[in-house]
């Protein structure tokens, strides 16, 4: 019986510890994985070539942009002819790269670094129509919160319903959530405008 309950022991012993070992190996992959995700934003270096810079540009020149990240100074990236630009999922130019925008910069592994790929973030408004004035739209969000402007072009997208619709499907009390780029002024410039019978929870950008 003693040495039956010795093995028992020993069984439970070497259980704790191997449940200690993965509970570790667990925080470490945590751990490795946080300050992976840390260093894309800002690391210019070893983790730069493969995340970039998750900034705001402050500057647009010819083949220079300057984008400004949450710390450090700003940053000035020279492009190139194989620089490619995307406006969210969308292919896109260089013409769609302007001051105030975030963009996920992505660079090369070489020395001196260059940029692969510019990818423009798009930002959304959602809320309910009170008004429509030919190509502009404005919202407000549910509790009285502040109304936001939304302007749409020829080029813009409608869904209504899962199907492609125009803009005369957006009327007075109708809701929506515009998709696009946000201007100067605070109005968002939207590709795509969704027609929604329902009710948005929140509006933001």
């Amino acid at each position: 019986m003693y040495k039956s309950e010795t093995k028992r022991v020993v069984r439970v012993a070497a259980s704790a510890f191997i449940s200690a070992a993965l509970a570790i190996g667990t925080v470490g992959v945590a751990s490795a994985d946080g300050s992976h995700h840390g260093q894309s934003h800002h690391n210019h270096s070893s983790e730069g070539r493969h995340f970039g810079l998750v900034g705001t540009v402050t500057a647009v020149g010819t083949g220079t942009f300057t984008v400004q990240g949450r710390e450090g100074a700003p940053v000035v990236y020279t492009t190139s002819a194989t620089t490619a630009y995307y406006l969210g999922k969308t292919v896109s130019t260089v013409a769609a790269l302007a001051v105030g925008e975030r963009v996920l910069v992505q660079l090369t592994n070489t020395t001196p670094q260059t940029v692969t790929s510019v990818v423009i973030q798009l930002s959304s408004f959602e809320g309910k129509v009170t008004a429509v004035a030919g190509n502009v739209i404005t919202i407000t969000g549910h509790e009285g919160s502040t109304s936001r402007t939304v302007n749409v072009t020829a080029t813009t997208t409608y869904l209504q319903g899962g199907t492609a619709s125009t803009l005369a499907a957006v009327v007075v009390g109708s809701e929506i959530k515009a998709t696009g780029l946000i201007d100067t002024t605070g109005a968002l410039n939207a590709t795509s405008v969704r027609v929604s019978g329902g009710h948005s929870h929140h509006s933001e950008h």
